[in-house]
């Protein structure tokens, strides 16, 4: 068995333990051009999970990593990230595991009240990047859930500090953007033990700037170091409010916009969209969903049914097309057709001589001719081919419908 293989057998085992039983089989693949080492993706549809890897990826290379692997006891690095990352991260954006209720966003509607939360939190000219402040701060809330799932959040480690070392490579800077020191520095501060801390340091740069947004989310955020009981990071009805906290803290270093990745999540081919000019990419299953026709049905729903205004992150007019779509009732259409039998000639099995005493010269064969004590003769058609059919004449039992068209353009 190859290695893709056991990878695969070993997601496929750790996706059943989620409540995914009747999804889709996870898939890990192999690519010798892939752009990322470790991308990931979860349908919302049939909860398949694809792992992408590079080939030839190992998170355990330098010698810092490889103390880090032997003090943390990992055996299997790439194991590690692609079981805690790949699959465990993502999962928990909707619930880890399945039934639990803990996982952030949760759902599209959620996701748009945090959404909304960061935008009240930004300044204006920051606006556009509130997607990746409200990922972050999801991403904030699902991880130490999945520390606490597991036990064990190391393979996340590893993927931070790869994500460094490959921007690093890349720009030849040193150390990680200050919005992404802080994003690391927060969750370190909430799950993170001795080791993971000690390990990351290399990549921190120690800006002031850097360290008062971490100072300021961790104290107007009430996060606890170490945090044992996740429990208190799920109720819903905060998350706008801190969100909006989050990225009021975290907005004085958003001049330099992270190249470092977040987490492993990579959206389908076809699914980024472009806001603003800019490709905009959706960074979990979540954010992906909210931005189909689905997800904005379930947008609009919900803040009907929970009496919110309207979501401030798509169009008024499109919300109420979505809430109309979800409202409507179905309407019972069953329609009879009234049928008759038919029959139809494809073609002659044989031909035989012209007869202009019965036959109709429009069906003569030009191109055939007999010649025969009577002389010369076209041939024509004998004995068709035929086959049977059945072919609807009429149609009844259409519902009674009608429509009122009320025009009130002029009361405005």
């Amino acid at each position: 068995m190859t290695k893709i293989h056991e990878l695969e057998q070993r997601l496929n085992q750790e996706k059943n333990k989620y409540g995914l039983v009747g999804a889709k089989p996870a898939r890990v693949r192999e690519f010798e051009d892939a752009d990322y080492n470790i991308s990931a993706h979860i349908n919302s549809q049939d909860w398949g999970i694809e792992v992408n890897l590079k080939t030839g990826y190992n998170p355990i290379q330098d010698t810092r990593q490889k103390i880090y692997a032997r003090m943390k006891k990992i055996n299997d690095g790439l194991e590690k990230v692609v079981i805690q990352v790949g699959s465990g991260h993502e999962v928990a954006h909707w619930e880890l595991p399945y039934g639990s209720g803990r996982g952030c966003p949760f759902d599209t509607y959620n996701h748009d009240k945090i959404l909304e939360g960061v935008k009240k939190g930004l300044p204006q000219n920051k606006q556009q990047q509130a997607s990746y402040i409200a990922n972050a701060f999801e991403d904030t809330i699902i991880n130490p859930r999945v520390k606490e799932y597991f036990g064990d959040f190391s393979g996340q480690v590893l993927f931070w500090d790869n994500e460094g070392l490959r921007c690093q490579e890349k720009t030849g800077g040193k150390g990680f953007t200050p919005l992404y020191e802080a994003f690391v520095k927060i969750n370190m501060h909430l799950w993170g033990d001795k080791l993971d801390k000690i390990f990351l340091k290399r990549h921190y740069t120690h800006n002031e700037k850097v360290e008062k947004a971490v100072r300021e989310v961790v104290t107007n955020l009430n996060f606890p170091e170490d945090i044992q009981n996740t429990a208190p990071l799920f109720n819903k009805l905060q998350w706008p409010a801190m969100a909006e906290k989050y990225a009021k803290a975290m907005s004085e270093l958003m001049d330099e916009m992270p190249d470092e990745r977040l987490s492993a999540y990579e959206p389908k081919q076809g699914q980024e969209q472009s806001q603003g000019g800019q490709q905009a990419k959706t960074r979990n299953g979540i954010e992906e969903k909210a931005r189909t026709k689905e997800g904005k049905e379930e947008i609009a729903y919900g803040r009907y049914t929970a009496g919110d205004g309207q979501s401030p992150n798509f169009e008024s007019f499109e919300q109420l097309d979505s809430l109309y779509q979800r409202l409507a009732r179905d309407i019972p259409v069953k329609v009879e057709a009234i049928t008759r039998d038919s029959s139809m000639e494809i073609s002659p099995l044989n031909y035989r001589a012209f007869d202009p005493e019965k036959d109709n010269p429009v069906k003569i064969k030009t191109s055939k001719f007999f010649i025969n004590q009577g002389g010369f003769s076209f041939a024509y058609p004998n004995e068709p081919l035929k086959i049977d059919y059945r072919q609807k004449i009429q149609k009844k039992s259409f519902p009674d419908f009608k429509m009122v068209l009320i025009d009130n353009l002029g009361i405005f």
